[in-house]
């Protein structure tokens, strides 16, 4: 294993909720993005390879907030189909899933607000840590 990857390991091992927040760029997911869920081969290596199941053992609920500048949202699916393969060996489980589209043209989000606020409330339900 490379090293430089123990701390954002350590933080996945520990983490009650993920939150992946990102723009969508030529229908898939920015390059750091891409990097560190490259990175996450390590968990697929273990679990396919090792037979560790789940190869990280605290589950964690996680939530996925895209944007693009397209009104088509075009990609949206693309990414989420990858999040959540990542999710399997990272012992996640996707619940929430926003677009905001239209970006390039649509710089208020207020429309979406309900949408946000509805699933906030929804993860904090599942996880009353979070002080919202």
């Amino acid at each position: 294993m490379i090293p430089d990857f123990n701390k954002i390991d350590q933080l996945l091992r520990t983490a009650d909720l993920l939150l992946v927040a990102t723009p969508i760029y030529y229908l898939g997911l920015p390059a750091p993005l891409k990097a560190i869920l490259d990175r996450t081969q390590r968990y697929f290596s273990a679990r396919f390879s090792l037979g560790l199941h789940p190869p990280i053992a605290k589950h964690k609920e996680a939530a996925l907030l895209l944007t693009c500048g397209a009104e088509s949202g075009d990609g949206a699916d693309m990414i989420s189909r990858q999040i959540k393969m990542a999710f399997t060996v990272l012992n996640a489980t996707l619940r929430e899933e926003i677009l905001w589209a239209g970006t390039d043209t649509n710089h208020d989000l207020s429309f979406l607000l309900p949408e946000i606020k509805a699933a906030a409330k929804k993860m904090q339900e599942r996880l009353p840590i979070l002080a919202i």
